[in-house]
């Protein structure tokens, strides 16, 4: 009798050992996305034009233009960016926003022309553009300035602007 209950034990034991073991492995992860590097997610500013034409006629596409080497860019990167994360319903504003690497025409002699490709002058900058006809249609862009820093109010003011906020809908007035 007593080695009946020992071995129902066991059985007990084992079960539940595997039950455990099945629903450690197969637990629902809690976070809502991978986290973005942004060393291996941006696209390159000479491939920027073709690669937004390629998404073919009547697209829309919001990028950041940064250096991720700028201390300026970093900041708006890894904390400006995460606040507006938590206003725009957790809903991650590196998955919206492309990054575009301008660090390979930083040095260029041509780098304002470059720039002014898209009606920006500065970086960080935040531009929003259409393709329509096969052609690169700039919306509008919200530039860095020495005197006025990015803060997540003018993020969130430029995606309601550009439709793309889906936190609480309210315009943040400068002050």
């Amino acid at each position: 009798m007593l080695k009946k209950i020992a071995i129902s034990i066991m059985g007990l034991f084992l079960l539940a050992s595997i039950v455990l073991a099945g629903y450690k492995i197969f637990e629902p992860n809690s976070r809502y996305e991978e986290v973005i590097n942004i060393e291996s997610f941006y696209i390159s500013f000479n491939t920027v034009e073709e690669y937004t034409l390629s998404a073919g006629n009547n697209t829309s596409h919001y990028y950041l233009f940064c250096d991720p080497n700028n201390n300026d860019c970093k900041y708006l990167y890894d904390s400006v960016f995460p606040s507006v994360t938590a206003k725009n319903n957790n809903i991650n504003i590196k998955t919206i926003i492309e990054y575009i690497d301008i660090s390979e025409i930083i040095d260029n002699d041509d780098f304002l022309s470059n720039l002014k490709k898209w009606n920006i002058s500065t970086y960080p900058a935040l531009v929003s553009c259409d393709v329509e006809d096969n052609q690169i249609i700039i919306n509008n862009t919200l530039e860095f300035d020495t005197n006025h820093p990015l803060n997540s109010e003018d993020i969130v003011n430029w995606m309601i602007l550009n439709d793309i906020y889906s936190g609480e809908s309210q315009v943040i007035l400068p002050s």
